[in-house]
């Protein structure tokens, strides 16, 4: 199993909470103020609360600490299916996540662009280490294609997928065994830009794998 870099500081977190509980015994007992080197009880709690604080920002803010990011609680019985088809290696070629907005569907998209490109995946999911995923941390993985409005609240226009779309589905993977392209919003495509898009969700190219993300 990938043992992310967050699972350390929960480790030491109960290291230094049994430490304290033991020094809070003695003190309980009138045997001893402190161990050696003065450490205090007081000290062994906070050292307990920092170092989970720590791992709680490593698994809440991936992009920034470097680790995979994980799932919501309501996208378990979801991942877990697309998981298992990551593994079989029987992902679809074209995958829509929608709902209502504020329901991670984005971080689920991450999520699974990541374990698509990973080379070391567990169990299908990204390892969060490897170099594709330190390459989609950075935001500069050539096998990533993410299609968004230029501007916010615009539409995405049809030369954004006569362009880039077409160049990146007919080229092969650059460095990873293949290619994910996230649209978000997939609902901001008109009607001319959704038919020039259609061709490759018709005809998709080996390898590639496009996310649709949509509040509709």
């Amino acid at each position: 199993q990938t043992i992310t870099p967050y699972k350390p500081f929960f480790l030491i977190g109960w290291c230094f909470a049994i430490w304290g509980v033991s020094v809070w015994a003695l003190h309980f007992y009138g045997l001893k103020a402190a161990w050696p080197g003065g450490i205090h009880a007081e000290a062994m709690t906070a050292g307990f609360l920092l170092c989970h604080v720590l791992g709680f920002l490593m698994t809440a803010f991936p992009n920034v600490t470097g680790s995979a990011p994980a799932p919501l609680p309501w996208q378990r019985n979801d991942w877990e299916r697309l998981r298992a088809r990551i593994v079989d290696q029987r992902l679809h070629h074209a995958v829509l996540l929608s709902g209502p907005a504020g329901i991670g569907k984005r971080l689920l998209g991450e999520l699974l662009a990541r374990s698509i490109l990973c080379r070391n995946p567990d169990r299908g999911q990204a390892c969060g280490a490897c170099r594709d995923c330190l390459l989609v941390t950075a935001g500069s993985h050539p096998d990533l294609l993410r299609i968004a409005p230029e501007e916010p609240g615009k539409q995405i226009r049809i030369e954004q997928i006569r362009g880039e779309f077409t160049d990146f589905v007919m080229r092969t993977p650059s460095v990873a065994h293949a290619k994910a392209i996230v649209i978000d919003p997939a609902d901001a495509m008109n009607t001319h830009t959704a038919n020039c898009l259609l061709k490759s969700l018709e005809e998709p190219a080996p390898r590639t794998h496009m996310l649709l993300l949509s509040d509709a």
